[in-house]
């Protein structure tokens, strides 16, 4: 599962309480600035699930994140 662009929210429960249940590997491409809530989020409600930060941009990172999805 890839997420772009999505800042942690404890209020966006619609959201993240979904994310939090799944069993799917997550990278997550939203820049430098959220990385450390991202982290914080993960190891809370996903510690011992896969979760990879991708600390750039989407247009710096998409390479990153098709080839961590396996898109060609």
């Amino acid at each position: 599962m890839g997420i772009v662009g999505l800042k942690v929210r404890a209020h966006d429960t619609h959201i993240w309480n979904s994310i939090s249940k799944s069993d799917a590997k997550i990278i997550y491409c939203s820049g430098v600035s959220a990385e450390d809530e991202f982290k914080n989020w993960a190891n809370e409600t996903r510690p011992k699930k896969e979760n990879i930060v991708l600390p750039s941009y989407f247009s710096d990172g998409l390479d990153d994140l098709c080839n961590l999805l396996e898109i060609e």
